[in-house]
């Protein structure tokens, strides 16, 4: 039998807020092994499956923070279970190592590396093989297997990541697994700073106390791209499968036939090549034609009941060509609708003969699992974060889950399905990831929120000589502490900053050097949970302010800020203020500004003006200001 294993791992890794492409530890090389024994034991069941995570020769993919290390995984395992009515089931699986990225990132708030993914979303084809107490092979199709990969978190420092660990996994990995029967999950793993070799490693399982090793048998050649899945074992016409040659859609699930004893009556030939095509909601048939039919007939068997005829008339074969694949739809339009994700059915094909019938082997197939949600997005205001996305049409409702500080995987937040697309709650401070999924869907993207981060709302530079710059900020009301820090790049390292006066909200600092560290960001403390806000780019600021007067009219220069779109120049006489704008660019060969403020008063004595120049920027929070100078036009 062919077996074609899909698999997708989505690697997520708890980041700082602001994702770059600074050189980490996350840079590598790195090389290694993880390993996973999982052990599902409950009454008149039980599976084991050995998972194995290798990294293999290649370079990182670099996606913002991440570091997407090429590696391959595979499974190897075996189960059975007895039902009430008698009947008895075996299975094996088997999948060889499969192209499936490791995300390494470093966490600059912890100084911690993480390697890790949200899911393993399993899409099997072929991998699981069984048989029922009666001793004839069953055609079956591997449901969706949804099973996160263990976050390991250590020192950046470290050049060796290594450990073990036993927990009761957060989900059901085992074929058919009874609800309620937990599963224990003991990994294993140890990743090196080297380059990593084709030869694979060995991990002692704390589960079995076995060695394995990777297979030297393998569908993808290591590190080849998603979607180019190639099967090492003669595949036969007469091999009743079906190939699936790309990564599907999240959450497709494909059908698995297999070669089995078809129907055995005279009439002639059974239909072949019996596949089916699942989504959330349906199940679509499709098979060979065999010659003489005259018409067709579709059972279904729902798991636990009986079988049922979902054709009130026969289909007709008047569009089957002899030896072709046809879809059904292509017969009668037909399909299996109105169903329910992840519903189990066991289908047979009756070709119709002037002198009776023959049935197909029967084809086990479920409906996928719901899609992903699409336009996922989150805010935060304060402490409450509110998040949104597209609905799904038919599902029953949404799942929400968060990865919090502390916590090594993704946990429920929504203690039972929410009815609308949105959701909100309250945080702690700190940085969280939040993904969402229908009941019985896949996840969505992870979306990051920031509960407790400053916000930088006004920034004003005093810049004549050594500049003077005061720095406000809100959202940190109840921080235990808050500090201003600068920088001279963006990327730091980022020190505490001198402040002549600071409270929970207010810094000034003076005299400052803007130009050697005009980075800034705020820092609040809360009972040991670091947060920052965004990082921003203090202005140099304009200077030297001079006026001259000549007749009615006075000159104003100063030294430019080229980071200014527009300055407003005030005067003020007395009780009178007149403000000005002018979008003045320095004289060629300068940098210095000028505006011609004519057509003042006439009067019979000398009056005094004051004026004073303040830069706008783009950033609507800063603004720069110089002393003011004053003049007396006689």
């Amino acid at each position: 039998m062919k077996r074609v294993v899909l698999a997708v791992l989505i690697c997520l890794a708890a980041v700082d807020h602001v994702a770059t492409q600074r050189s980490t530890a996350a840079d590598g090389p790195w090389s290694g092994q993880m390993q996973c024994v999982l052990s599902v034991r409950g009454p008149n069941y039980q599976d084991d499956q050995t998972h194995t995570w290798r990294i293999v020769p290649g370079p990182a993919m670099p996606n913002g923070m991440f570091r997407q290390w090429p590696a391959v995984w595979s499974v190897q395992g075996s189960g059975s279970r007895a039902l009430d009515t008698g009947v008895s089931e075996s299975w094996k699986i088997a999948v060889p190592p499969t192209n499936a990225p490791l995300a390494f990132s470093v966490n600059t708030v912890t100084g911690q590396i993480r390697i890790g993914s949200q899911h393993g979303l399993l899409n099997i084809n072929g991998a699981i093989t069984g048989s029922t107490s009666g001793g004839r092979a069953q055609p079956i199709m591997g449901a969706l297997q949804e099973w996160p990969f263990p976050i390991v978190d250590e020192a950046a420092t470290a050049t060796t990541i290594s450990g073990t660990r036993t927990r009761t996994a957060p989900n059901a990995n085992g074929w058919r697994q009874p609800p309620g029967v937990p599963t224990t999950e003991t990994c294993t793993w140890r990743f090196e700073q080297v380059a990593a070799t084709n030869s694979p490693e060995s991990l002692s399982s704390a589960a079995t106390g076995t060695t394995t090793t990777a297979s030297a048998t393998t569908l993808r050649s290591a590190g080849a791209p998603a979607g180019t899945i190639q099967s090492t074992t003669t595949e036969t016409t007469s091999q009743t499968t079906l190939r699936e040659r790309a990564t599907p859609s999240s959450g497709a699930i494909a059908a698995l036939t297999s070669t089995l004893n078809g129907g055995s009556s005279t009439a002639g030939p059974a239909p072949t090549n019996l596949v089916a095509s699942p989504t959330a909601t349906s199940i679509s048939l499709r098979w060979g034609c065999p010659t003489g039919a005259t018409g067709f007939e579709v059972f279904a068997t729902p798991s636990g009941s009986a079988q049922v005829k979902l054709t009130q008339t026969p289909l007709p074969a008047t569009q089957c060509f002899q030896g072709s694949l046809q879809d059904v739809a292509r017969v009668t339009s037909y399909q299996h609708g109105g169903l329910s994700p992840l519903t189990e059915f066991g289908y047979v094909v009756r070709a119709l003969y002037a002198s009776g019938f023959t049935d197909s082997a029967q084809l086990i197939a479920r409906t996928s699992l719901w899609p992903a949600p699409t336009g996922f997005t989150g805010v935060v205001a304060v402490r409450n974060a509110r998040l949104t996305w597209n609905p799904i049409a038919g599902a029953s409702g949404y799942l929400v889950f968060r990865q919090s500080p502390g916590q090594q995987a993704f946990q429920q937040v929504t203690p039972s399905p929410v009815a609308t697309a949105a959701f909100q709650q309250d945080l702690p401070p700190g940085t969280h990831q939040y993904y969402v999924q229908a009941v019985n869907g896949n996840p969505s993207a992870p979306v990051t929120i920031v509960a407790g981060r400053p916000t930088v709302d006004e920034i004003d530079v005093y810049a004549d000589g050594l500049a003077d710059i005061e720095l406000r900020w809100s959202g940190t009301d109840d921080a235990t502490a808050t500090a201003v820090l600068r920088a001279a790049s963006p990327d730091g390292p980022f020190a505490a900053a001198q402040t002549q006066t600071a409270n929970n909200g207010y810094a000034s600092m003076s005299p400052v050097q803007i130009a050697a560290a005009p980075y800034y960001k705020v820092q609040a403390n809360y009972q040991g949970v670091v947060v920052e806000s965004l990082v921003v780019r203090v202005p140099l600021g304009i200077s030297n302010v001079q006026a001259s007067v000549s007749g009615r009219t006075v000159i104003l220069s100063w030294n430019c800020d080229f980071a200014a779109n527009i300055y407003r120049v005030r005067r003020s006489s007395g009780s009178k203020t007149v403000v000005n704008e002018t979008g003045q660019s320095p004289s060629p060969g300068t940098n210095t500004c000028t505006y011609v403020d004519s057509n003042l008063y006439y009067s019979t004595s000398p009056i005094g003006y004051t004026y004073m120049v303040i830069a706008r920027y783009a950033d609507t929070r800063m603004e720069s200001l110089a002393a003011s100078v004053s003049v007396t036009v006689p």
